[in-house]
């Protein structure tokens, strides 16, 4: 994985803050291939959340966080609300090509 030891530390950090401590988080994608280079840093976020509404408002202060935190980079989050029934090809690939944090 393509990420310092404290670039992973604010990423879990603020997902706890922002989605809960049963969250996990997955980083996939380029950042997740030691062959690869650049990219954005694709996270995955999986969540039980009976409010979407609220689950929105949390990616939206992660995301902003995350930037503060990490600079000026290219960040992409999927939120994959585990008390729903969304099955979009984006979490097959999060999940089975990323990296638990």
């Amino acid at each position: 994985m393509r990420l310092n030891a404290q670039e992973v530390n604010t990423i879990k950090k603020l997902a706890i803050k922002f989605f809960g401590k049963d969250t996990k988080v997955y980083i996939f994608g380029s950042r997740a291939d030691n062959k690869r280079r650049g990219g954005d840093v694709d996270i995955n976020v999986e969540v039980f959340a009976d409010d979407e509404e609220k689950l929105f408002d949390a990616k939206t202060f992660f995301i902003v966080q995350l930037r503060a935190v990490l600079g000026e980079q290219k960040i992409d989050v999927v939120v994959k609300n585990l008390a729903a029934s969304e099955k979009l090809p984006i979490f097959k690939v999060a999940r089975s090509e990323g990296v638990l944090l």
